[in-house]
């Protein structure tokens, strides 16, 4: 089965959500990622 690719946290949670794909690619950087979501006040 093809994997999806995630283009962005929210995305990866989006197809997470659906079940619908076992294998997701991280098509973007992570760490920039959860940085950016992070509240640091």
């Amino acid at each position: 089965m093809p994997s999806e690719k995630a283009r962005s946290l929210d995305h990866f949670y989006e197809l997470l959500a659906t079940g619908q794909h076992p294998k997701i690619e991280l098509d973007f950087d992570v760490a920039a990622a959860l940085l950016n979501k992070s509240d640091f006040g």
